[in-house]
């Protein structure tokens, strides 16, 4: 009769845990836990853009791109 008393009070203790558990965690996330604090993010350098160039009907097409590479060929272009 003292076991049965024992093993209800313990069940009884573990479900009301586990309720109070569940039911007190409203926002719940994916990762990490509510005991750890999340670290604030750093924003991350923003990589340097592509040199851009604007062109209209009276440049030199050739020309231009003589100064940007010298190494490509009117072949390249076939």
């Amino acid at each position: 009769m003292k076991n049965k008393i024992l093993l209800i009070a313990v069940l009884t203790i573990i479900t009301t845990a586990v309720l109070y558990f569940v039911t007190s965690k409203k926002n719940m996330e994916l990762v990490g836990s509510s005991l750890i604090q999340p670290t604030p993010t750093t924003s991350m350098a923003t990589p340097n853009a592509p040199k851009t160039f604007n062109f209209d009907s009276t440049t030199d097409l050739k020309q231009e791109l003589e100064k940007i590479n010298p190494q490509i060929l009117d072949h390249d272009f076939e």
